[in-house]
């Protein structure tokens, strides 16, 4: 059996638009809807996200982690009220099974974009991306806004 030079390159090309096909895949199967970052005052250093991430797909997507390029970090986080204090705990990880929903809303789960240098105003837009556990990643440009938008 004659091997070709090229067959090493062949496998690379392959396991690279492979990876790529399975990126774009993901990105396909979950939507961001109703997605928005709250505006605060000038000088804020944090705001967070909201919206409803949905599975449109046929596999089970578990996001690990989120970033914004307007801010240091970005975490995902749980409000909790307890003995009347609300506070927020890390959220790990979200597990989105195939055909189901999470909401992120103001006094439940959302997303905590820190360290912003500078503030987007009201009306401009932002990035967000969200990471899954097979560091997948699927980014979305949404409004900032007083309010959840209608």
């Amino acid at each position: 059996m004659k091997t070709s030079s090229h067959q090493p390159l062949t496998l690379l090309l392959i396991t690279v638009l492979s990876g790529i096909f399975a990126a774009s895949v993901l990105a396909a199967d979950v939507t961001f809807s109703n997605a928005w970052v709250r505006a605060m005052p000038p000088g804020q250093a944090m705001t967070a996200g909201y919206g409803t991430l949905t599975n449109t797909g046929k596999k089970t997507i578990v996001i690990t982690d989120a970033m914004s390029p307007i801010a240091a970090s970005t975490e995902m986080h749980m409000s909790k009220t307890e003995g009347g204090q609300v506070t927020m705990v890390p959220l790990e990880k979200v597990v989105l099974e195939p055909g189901k929903a999470f909401d992120l809303v103001p006094g439940g789960a959302h997303l905590m974009l820190m360290g912003i240098q500078r503030m987007p105003s009201e009306s401009e837009r932002v990035s967000i991306c969200l990471i899954t556990d097979g560091s997948d990643q699927f980014c979305t440009d949404v409004p900032v806004s007083r309010s959840a938008p209608q």
